[in-house]
């Protein structure tokens, strides 16, 4: 919830700032995403590598929701919309989702206690 809500103040604030998915929606992307990894427990290790990118594409339904588009108008215009942004945008949502799995195995490591 905390990582869906991060991305939905992040397209928020692209969307009021800008008009599209800028550096908001990447930055609260990216911290939700090691803040989650953070406070996941041991044993739901796979909700943490799984969860970002889910929490990315409500980001982006959001910002396609309410931005003007050129894909045409209605559902498939939107759903158009978000596909093109998470093509333009598929970096970022590598970069948390390893951000989190680096998280994740550095909470594993045998050597702390």
């Amino acid at each position: 919830m905390v990582l869906v809500g991060a991305c939905a103040i992040g397209a928020t604030l692209d969307l009021l700032l800008v008009g599209t998915a800028a550096w908001c929606l990447i930055g609260l992307f990216l911290v939700g995403s090691a803040y989650a990894a953070v406070k996941v427990r041991r044993s739901d290790w796979y909700s943490a590598v799984v969860g970002p990118p889910l929490a990315f594409a409500v980001g982006l339904l959001l910002v396609a929701a309410f931005s003007p588009h050129d894909m045409g108008s209605g559902l498939m215009g939107t759903v158009a919309t978000m596909l093109e942004l998470l093509a333009f945008k598929a970096r970022a949502v590598f970069f948390g989702t390893a951000v989190a799995l680096c998280v994740i195995l550095a909470r594993r490591l045998p050597f702390r206690r």
